[in-house]
């Protein structure tokens, strides 16, 4: 691993390394789920045969849906680096179990884990593909006791890998079966054959072949025919020993099929009294494990950071500065209070020839009241309406020299006249104006186009709908194969002529919003023979998202 993220998804730390690949747990921001990212080595990337190959298993291996499998949710390429994305399995895996068991599993257990196995192997089989590397390590039990197989599919690549490079047989050695050793055309019975062996090793806690080295190993696999496991555990039951041993047939056609070997186990569970194979094998699995928190934190979960220790209030820890705060704060209201008072007691001073002037008071109402006026807002029609003042007497007293001011009543403004002839301008109903963005998740693989589309609402309405038609150049050949991965409320079709048609309903995308987020929906089109794309660099795509006009947009 060259880096900390491989197209959107972060990783987050390493779980395994292997000779071919390494894996790492990561982040998936766009689903906020965890997954599991195996990456293949880098050198296996400037093989044309190999991505070609490679693209092919990753997507057989999609499609299969089984739930004993580990599902593939997605592949791509960073630079020249190859990866999976997979179904991340927080439990453990069969050959930890067994180390933590002495090597040996009850056999109601070890038929539990076989069974789901086995149903495994019989949805890949009828899909034609085939694991060749069935092995303790490759059976994963979740932590309630679901089991699912890991690496299918890319045992055939690292077998095609490593008969090129060094012409040795690929494949543990302890689990092949003698068509494997012979190099011999594979059927899904080598499966089976590696199935029975660790059926036999969980049973007995030995394998079925032993020897001092791998070639030795090979030679009793083809050459003596298998033990019985009764023979190593004598309390065990006649008819799972028999299913052992026809499971180790030297001919393939012997040997049962993946959906008669679970028949078999669910009809000995059945008599043992627990038909259920998952309840089984979470009961094998060590309470630690069941028990045990999740590896990490969920994407959407915020880490909870410690508060600060509470310390006490301010004045508690300053009770000196208390009467000096109380006041200000009064000496604030009492200067506020008084500016209010003064206001209101504010007149103009009495002239001293008012004392003889009996129409003093009649003329400081009116100045009052033209005061008002000038301050009111201004009317349309005349102000008929308002009452002249009452002359007033001369104030006799000093006290009564105090003259109150002259409230006038608000003009009403009379509403707007209406034009009958013109028609009433129409409601605000915008329609949103929407573009089109677009990326490519792998750039560099001429093999296929994999885009990813986002459209943005630019327009101030709501965008509750839209069609996206875009048309791409093709190479001549077969016709293309769409493949949908993430396109929620979106129905979507590939033409052979090149034009793809995506039809989203059912939205509520607001201004200023992408849909389904700012990375887009994630489509793959490819050609079946995995022709090179001629004209994919004429579209300019690149691992940035940008405006596309050649995308034509419908929306309401």
């Amino acid at each position: 691993m060259t880096q900390e993220c491989y197209g959107r998804y972060r990783i987050l730390r390493p779980l395994g390394q292997g000779g071919m690949a390494s894996v790492h747990l990561a982040e998936d921001p766009l689903l906020r789920r965890l997954v599991a990212i195996k990456i293949l080595r880098g050198d296996l990337g400037a093989q044309p045969d190999w991505v070609r190959r490679f693209h092919d298993e990753a997507t057989a291996i999609a499609r299969l849906g089984s739930p004993n499998v580990v599902q593939v949710h997605d592949f791509g390429r960073e630079g020249q680096e190859d990866y999976l994305v997979l179904e991340f399995v927080e439990g453990i895996s069969l050959a930890e179990l067994l180390q933590q068991r002495q090597g040996r599993l009850e056999p109601s257990a070890a038929a539990a884990i076989v069974c789901q196995a086995a149903d495994g192997l019989r949805a890949a089989h009828e899909a034609g593909i085939i694991h060749r590397d069935i092995k303790p390590d490759n059976i994963l039990i979740r932590r309630d006791g679901l089991v699912k197989i890991a690496d299918f599919g890319i045992a055939r690549l690292m077998e095609e890998v490593s008969q090129t490079r060094t012409g040795s047989v690929f494949g543990s050695p302890l689990f092949m079966s003698p068509e494997q050793v012979e190099g011999r055309n594979p059927s899904g019975a080598i499966d089976i054959f590696a199935l029975a062996g660790v059926f036999f090793r969980t049973l007995t806690g030995q394998h079925p072949f032993e020897a001092e080295h791998a070639h030795a190993v090979m030679w009793k696999i083809v050459q003596e025919p298998a033990p019985l496991a009764v023979d190593l555990v004598p309390q065990l039951d006649l008819d799972l020993s028999a299913l052992v041993a026809s499971m180790h047939s030297k001919d393939p056609a012997d040997r049962p099929r993946a959906a008669e070997v679970s028949r078999l186990i669910r009809h000995f569970l059945s008599l043992q009294g627990t038909p259920d194979p998952v309840g089984v094998a979470s009961s094998a699995i060590p309470i630690q494990v069941r028990t045990a928190p999740p590896l990490a934190p969920a994407p959407t979960q915020q880490i909870q950071q410690p508060s600060p220790p509470q310390s006490r209030p301010f004045f508690r820890r300053n009770r000196r500065l208390l009467p000096f705060v109380i006041s200000g704060i009064a000496l604030v209201f009492a200067a506020f209070f008084a500016g209010k008072i003064w206001d209101q007691l504010k007149v103009d001073p009495i002239p001293e020839s008012s004392k003889v002037d009996p129409s003093w008071a009649l003329r400081q109402a009116a100045k009052q009241q033209k005061e008002q006026a000038d301050s009111a807002p201004e009317s349309d029609g005349p102000s008929s309406h308002i009452p002249a003042p009452t002359p007033a007497k001369r104030p006799d007293t000093p006290s009564e020299r105090r003259i109150s001011p002259l409230v006038l009543p608000p003009v009403p403004k009379p509403p707007p006249v209406l034009d009958a002839s013109k028609p009433p301008p129409p409601p605000s109903t915008l329609p949103p104006r929407v573009t089109a963005r677009m990326r490519d998740e792998a750039p560099e693989d001429v093999g296929s186009l994999k885009p990813r589309i986002a459209i943005v609402n630019r327009g101030p309405g709501i965008l509750r709908w839209v069609r996206l038609t875009w048309k791409f150049p093709l190479s001549t050949g077969p016709a293309p194969v769409l493949d949908v991965y993430y396109a929620p409320q979106c129905a979507l079709r590939l033409e052979r002529s090149g034009t793809l048609v995506a039809e989203c309903s059912g939205l509520s995308v607001g201004p200023g919003q992408s849909w389904p987020s700012a990375d887009g929906m994630s489509l793959a089109i490819h050609h079946p023979d995995w022709r090179p794309w001629q004209g994919k660099a004429a579209l300019g795509l690149s691992r940035q998202m940008v405006e596309r006009p050649d995308i034509q947009v419908e929306s309401r």
